[in-house]
Order: C-alpha cells, then structure tokens, then sequence
C-alpha cells in the first residue's frame, strides 16, 4: 500500500510471508509526513487487508526504536513477545 501526496509517493507499507503463515509488516515514510499518524494507519490497513485473506499479520521491531513501537501500538499491536541477542566478549 502506498500513500500519495501531489502525485508524490510520502509512505509505503507492505507484508510478505516472513514464517509460518506470519505476514511482517513492514513500513517506511518520508520524514515530511513522520509523526502524523499515516504509519499506523497504514499499518492497521494492511493488518486488516491480511485478517481478511486468513493470514496472520506480524509487526517487528526493536525496542529502542520508540517511534515504530508507538506505531505497533496506535495500529491495534500488543507486544507478545521480545527477543535479545548477547555475545560473549
């Protein structure tokens, strides 16, 4: 899904089959437009267009990254589980 301005693409957001019938969400906006909700109402589009279709839909990312958790959140997302990677040094 995209969204346009003036014949100008301001967001993209897709889904593709990431495992086992998870369908990830991915989103990108210009910085113009950042802020303003369009991200997590294009988020919840796609979540929905993919319940519709019987798929499972799957939104990541990391915690530290305030702004796409918000976004997770204002899309209808619940946090169900995190992951953390350590290395020995």
């Amino acid at each position: 899904m995209v969204a346009k301005k003036d014949n100008e693409m301001v967001s993209i957001v897709a889904a593709d089959d990431y495992n086992y019938g998870l369908w990830q969400i991915g989103i990108d906006t210009i910085d113009l437009y950042k802020g303003k909700g369009l991200a997590a109402y294009l988020v919840k589009e796609v979540a929905l267009e993919s319940e519709k279709r019987g798929q499972t839909p799957l939104y990541t990312t990391w915690i530290p990254n305030i702004a796409s958790v918000r976004t997770a959140l204002r899309a209808g997302f619940l946090p169900a589980w995190t992951g953390y990677f350590a290395e020995d040094i």
